[in-house]
Protein backbone atom coordinates (compact mmCIF):
# COMPACT_ATOMS: atom_id res chain seq x y z
CA UNK A 1 0.00 0.00 0.00
CA UNK A 2 1.49 3.53 -0.97
CA UNK A 3 1.08 6.78 0.38
CA UNK A 4 -0.93 8.07 -2.28
CA UNK A 5 -3.59 5.44 -1.70
CA UNK A 6 -6.98 6.36 -0.70
CA UNK A 7 -7.47 3.83 1.68
CA UNK A 8 -4.26 4.25 3.46
CA UNK A 9 -5.76 7.83 4.33
CA UNK A 10 -8.37 6.12 6.54
CA UNK A 11 -6.20 3.49 8.00
CA UNK A 12 -3.33 6.10 9.14
CA UNK A 13 -6.16 8.33 11.09
CA UNK A 14 -7.61 4.71 12.63
CA UNK A 15 -4.39 4.60 13.43
CA UNK A 16 -3.70 7.50 14.91
CA UNK A 17 -6.59 8.22 16.78
CA UNK A 18 -6.67 4.21 18.51
CA UNK A 19 -3.15 5.28 19.72
CA UNK A 20 -3.43 8.96 21.14
CA UNK A 21 -5.22 9.61 24.58
CA UNK A 22 -9.05 9.58 25.37
CA UNK A 23 -10.76 13.25 24.51
CA UNK A 24 -12.10 15.29 27.13
CA UNK A 25 -13.19 18.22 26.30
CA UNK A 26 -10.39 20.90 24.65
CA UNK A 27 -7.82 17.88 24.24
CA UNK A 28 -7.56 15.60 20.83
CA UNK A 29 -3.80 14.85 20.77
CA UNK A 30 -1.03 15.07 23.13
CA UNK A 31 0.77 18.01 21.94
CA UNK A 32 1.89 21.18 24.50
CA UNK A 33 -1.08 23.03 25.43
CA UNK A 34 0.45 26.37 24.28
CA UNK A 35 0.53 24.79 21.15
CA UNK A 36 -3.08 23.42 21.28
CA UNK A 37 -4.68 27.32 22.29
CA UNK A 38 -2.72 28.61 19.15
CA UNK A 39 -4.56 25.92 17.09
CA UNK A 40 -7.83 26.25 18.71
CA UNK A 41 -7.61 30.45 18.53
CA UNK A 42 -7.28 29.58 14.55
CA UNK A 43 -10.57 27.47 15.48
CA UNK A 44 -11.90 30.13 17.23
CA UNK A 45 -11.63 32.55 14.53
CA UNK A 46 -12.68 30.90 11.76
CA UNK A 47 -16.21 29.65 13.68
CA UNK A 48 -16.41 33.53 14.10
CA UNK A 49 -15.63 33.86 10.12
CA UNK A 50 -18.24 31.47 8.95
CA UNK A 51 -21.45 33.31 11.50
CA UNK A 52 -23.26 30.44 12.23
CA UNK A 53 -26.82 31.20 13.64
CA UNK A 54 -29.22 28.52 15.65
CA UNK A 55 -30.78 28.04 12.43
CA UNK A 56 -28.08 27.09 10.75
CA UNK A 57 -27.96 23.42 9.12
CA UNK A 58 -24.01 22.19 9.44
CA UNK A 59 -21.97 19.69 7.90
CA UNK A 60 -18.35 18.77 9.07
CA UNK A 61 -16.95 17.04 5.89
CA UNK A 62 -14.00 15.19 7.64
CA UNK A 63 -14.75 16.14 11.38
CA UNK A 64 -12.13 13.83 12.81
CA UNK A 65 -12.30 13.85 16.18
CA UNK A 66 -14.91 17.27 16.60
CA UNK A 67 -12.85 20.12 17.25
CA UNK A 68 -15.16 22.50 15.34
CA UNK A 69 -18.40 20.59 15.78
CA UNK A 70 -17.27 20.86 19.68
CA UNK A 71 -17.11 24.23 19.47
CA UNK A 72 -20.13 25.13 16.76
CA UNK A 73 -22.29 23.15 19.52
CA UNK A 74 -20.89 25.34 21.76
CA UNK A 75 -21.50 28.56 20.43
CA UNK A 76 -25.01 27.68 18.69
CA UNK A 77 -27.72 25.33 18.88
CA UNK A 78 -28.07 25.04 15.43
CA UNK A 79 -28.09 21.02 13.66
CA UNK A 80 -24.80 20.03 12.76
CA UNK A 81 -23.48 16.64 10.97
CA UNK A 82 -20.20 15.69 11.06
CA UNK A 83 -18.73 12.78 8.90
CA UNK A 84 -15.65 10.86 8.46
CA UNK A 85 -14.42 7.74 6.73
CA UNK A 86 -12.45 7.15 10.25
CA UNK A 87 -14.42 4.67 12.38
CA UNK A 88 -12.26 5.68 15.60
CA UNK A 89 -12.45 9.39 14.79
CA UNK A 90 -16.02 9.23 14.54
CA UNK A 91 -15.75 7.08 18.00
CA UNK A 92 -14.12 10.67 19.29
CA UNK A 93 -15.99 12.65 18.05
CA UNK A 94 -19.29 11.55 19.19
CA UNK A 95 -17.66 10.69 22.63
CA UNK A 96 -16.92 14.71 22.85
CA UNK A 97 -20.27 15.91 21.34
CA UNK A 98 -22.79 13.42 21.44
CA UNK A 99 -25.67 15.47 20.52
CA UNK A 100 -24.52 16.06 17.07
CA UNK A 101 -25.17 13.97 14.49
CA UNK A 102 -22.21 11.36 12.75
CA UNK A 103 -22.08 9.57 9.40
CA UNK A 104 -19.18 7.38 8.58
CA UNK A 105 -18.91 8.89 4.80
CA UNK A 106 -16.71 10.02 2.03
CA UNK A 107 -16.51 13.43 1.44
CA UNK A 108 -16.15 12.68 -2.50
CA UNK A 109 -19.90 10.91 -2.29
CA UNK A 110 -21.75 12.45 0.58
CA UNK A 111 -25.03 10.69 1.48
CA UNK A 112 -26.95 13.61 1.98
CA UNK A 113 -29.83 15.13 -0.38
CA UNK A 114 -29.22 18.41 -2.49
CA UNK A 115 -29.66 21.67 -0.75
CA UNK A 116 -29.44 19.99 2.88
CA UNK A 117 -27.18 22.36 4.29
CA UNK A 118 -26.59 26.04 5.08
CA UNK A 119 -23.34 25.70 6.03
CA UNK A 120 -19.74 23.40 4.81
CA UNK A 121 -17.00 23.13 6.48
CA UNK A 122 -14.28 21.06 5.34
CA UNK A 123 -11.12 22.09 7.36
CA UNK A 124 -7.43 20.38 6.58
CA UNK A 125 -9.41 17.31 4.33
CA UNK A 126 -9.06 17.35 0.93
CA UNK A 127 -5.31 18.38 1.13
CA UNK A 128 -4.50 14.81 2.41
CA UNK A 129 -6.93 12.77 -0.27
CA UNK A 130 -4.83 11.78 -2.84
CA UNK A 131 -5.39 12.55 -7.08
CA UNK A 132 -7.37 9.95 -8.76
CA UNK A 133 -4.49 11.34 -12.02
CA UNK A 134 -1.72 9.47 -9.76
CA UNK A 135 0.05 13.33 -9.33
CA UNK A 136 2.45 12.51 -6.05
CA UNK A 137 2.07 16.63 -5.49
CA UNK A 138 -1.18 18.11 -6.96
CA UNK A 139 -4.50 17.14 -6.07
CA UNK A 140 -6.71 19.98 -7.72
CA UNK A 141 -9.05 17.12 -9.14
CA UNK A 142 -9.88 16.06 -5.68
CA UNK A 143 -10.58 19.80 -4.80
CA UNK A 144 -12.93 20.41 -7.80
CA UNK A 145 -14.80 17.17 -6.91
CA UNK A 146 -15.15 17.91 -3.42
CA UNK A 147 -16.42 21.52 -3.80
CA UNK A 148 -18.76 19.79 -6.48
CA UNK A 149 -20.29 17.85 -3.53
CA UNK A 150 -20.53 20.77 -1.44
CA UNK A 151 -21.87 22.79 -3.75
CA UNK A 152 -24.81 20.14 -4.38
CA UNK A 153 -25.61 19.61 -0.58
CA UNK A 154 -25.61 23.45 0.01
CA UNK A 155 -28.77 25.79 0.04
CA UNK A 156 -28.77 28.74 -2.63
CA UNK A 157 -26.11 31.44 -0.59
CA UNK A 158 -25.19 28.55 1.27
CA UNK A 159 -21.60 29.09 2.69
CA UNK A 160 -18.11 26.77 2.80
CA UNK A 161 -15.17 26.90 4.40
CA UNK A 162 -11.91 24.97 3.57
CA UNK A 163 -8.18 25.36 3.01
CA UNK A 164 -5.36 24.89 0.58
CA UNK A 165 -1.39 24.28 1.23
CA UNK A 166 0.86 26.69 -1.16
CA UNK A 167 2.81 24.54 -3.57
CA UNK A 168 5.28 27.36 -3.09
CA UNK A 169 6.36 27.51 0.25
CA UNK A 170 9.48 26.12 1.44
CA UNK A 171 7.87 24.07 3.76
CA UNK A 172 5.69 22.13 0.88
CA UNK A 173 8.67 21.68 -0.84
CA UNK A 174 10.45 19.57 1.91
CA UNK A 175 7.32 17.84 2.49
CA UNK A 176 7.41 16.54 -0.63
CA UNK A 177 10.90 14.98 -0.82
CA UNK A 178 10.54 13.40 2.93
CA UNK A 179 7.21 11.62 1.55
CA UNK A 180 9.31 10.34 -1.74
CA UNK A 181 12.02 9.12 1.03
CA UNK A 182 9.97 7.77 3.65
CA UNK A 183 7.90 5.50 1.14
CA UNK A 184 10.89 4.65 -1.45
CA UNK A 185 13.40 4.02 0.83
CA UNK A 186 11.59 3.38 4.30
CA UNK A 187 8.52 1.73 2.72
CA UNK A 188 6.69 3.50 5.38
CA UNK A 189 3.07 4.81 4.96
CA UNK A 190 2.65 8.27 6.02
CA UNK A 191 -0.03 10.73 5.49
CA UNK A 192 1.02 13.09 2.56
CA UNK A 193 -0.43 16.84 2.62
CA UNK A 194 -1.14 17.42 -1.83
CA UNK A 195 -1.09 21.31 -2.83
CA UNK A 196 -3.14 23.55 -4.39
CA UNK A 197 -2.53 26.72 -5.70
CA UNK A 198 -4.70 30.01 -4.42
CA UNK A 199 -5.40 30.98 -7.89
CA UNK A 200 -6.14 27.69 -8.78
CA UNK A 201 -9.23 27.09 -5.93
CA UNK A 202 -10.52 30.38 -6.95
CA UNK A 203 -10.59 29.54 -11.12
CA UNK A 204 -12.32 26.29 -9.84
CA UNK A 205 -14.95 28.15 -7.51
CA UNK A 206 -15.56 30.43 -9.80
CA UNK A 207 -16.21 27.52 -12.65
CA UNK A 208 -18.83 25.65 -10.20
CA UNK A 209 -20.87 29.20 -9.64
CA UNK A 210 -19.23 29.96 -5.75
CA UNK A 211 -18.48 33.75 -4.89
CA UNK A 212 -15.15 34.27 -2.75
CA UNK A 213 -16.56 36.00 0.70
CA UNK A 214 -13.11 35.72 2.70
CA UNK A 215 -9.70 34.66 2.40
CA UNK A 216 -7.15 33.99 5.73
CA UNK A 217 -3.90 33.13 4.67
CA UNK A 218 -1.34 32.19 7.83
CA UNK A 219 1.73 30.37 8.08
CA UNK A 220 4.56 33.04 7.17
CA UNK A 221 7.22 30.63 9.55
CA UNK A 222 10.88 29.12 8.83
CA UNK A 223 10.79 26.22 7.15
CA UNK A 224 10.07 23.17 9.55
CA UNK A 225 9.31 25.33 12.56
CA UNK A 226 6.60 23.16 13.05
CA UNK A 227 8.59 20.24 14.46
CA UNK A 228 10.78 22.72 16.62
CA UNK A 229 9.04 21.98 19.99
CA UNK A 230 9.18 17.99 19.89
CA UNK A 231 12.28 17.39 21.69
CA UNK A 232 11.52 20.48 24.23
CA UNK A 233 7.57 20.27 25.13
CA UNK A 234 8.23 18.37 28.75
CA UNK A 235 11.11 20.56 29.78
CA UNK A 236 11.34 24.08 30.86
CA UNK A 237 12.18 25.74 27.63
CA UNK A 238 8.30 25.09 26.48
CA UNK A 239 8.27 29.00 27.43
CA UNK A 240 11.17 29.92 25.20
CA UNK A 241 9.57 27.73 21.88
CA UNK A 242 6.30 28.92 23.30
CA UNK A 243 7.69 32.64 22.63
CA UNK A 244 9.63 31.71 19.19
CA UNK A 245 6.10 30.45 18.18
CA UNK A 246 4.43 33.47 19.25
CA UNK A 247 6.47 35.93 17.38
CA UNK A 248 5.73 34.44 14.18
CA UNK A 249 2.02 34.52 14.89
CA UNK A 250 2.44 38.37 15.33
CA UNK A 251 4.19 38.26 11.92
CA UNK A 252 1.46 36.82 10.26
CA UNK A 253 -0.82 39.43 11.48
CA UNK A 254 1.43 41.61 10.06
CA UNK A 255 1.81 39.99 7.16
CA UNK A 256 -2.03 39.71 6.47
CA UNK A 257 -2.28 42.91 6.90
CA UNK A 258 0.38 43.53 4.50
CA UNK A 259 -1.32 41.50 1.96
CA UNK A 260 1.86 39.55 1.73
CA UNK A 261 -0.30 36.06 0.46
CA UNK A 262 2.73 34.82 -1.54
CA UNK A 263 4.72 33.87 1.57
CA UNK A 264 1.66 31.89 2.80
CA UNK A 265 1.90 28.45 3.45
CA UNK A 266 -1.79 28.15 4.51
CA UNK A 267 -5.14 30.22 2.51
CA UNK A 268 -8.44 28.81 4.71
CA UNK A 269 -11.32 30.46 1.90
CA UNK A 270 -14.58 31.11 2.70
CA UNK A 271 -17.65 31.27 -0.40
CA UNK A 272 -20.93 31.20 -1.29
CA UNK A 273 -22.50 29.75 -3.63
CA UNK A 274 -24.81 31.58 -6.06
Amino acid sequence: MSVWDKRAVSEWYDKYAKDKEEVTDDQIVSVPSWRYKLVLKDIEQLISLMNFSNEDSVLDAGCGAGRFIYRIKKKKNCQVFGIDTSRNMIKRAKKRTPEASYLIADILHLPFRSRAFTAVVCYSVLWHIPSERGSLFFNGDIYEKGLKEFKRVLEVDGKVLFNVSNPFHLQSIVEFFTDIIKVKLFKRVELSTYKMHLTLAKCILTKLGFKISDIVSSGYYPVLLETLYFPFHRFPSEKIISSYYDSFRRLEKFARGKNLRTFAHTFVIKAIKK
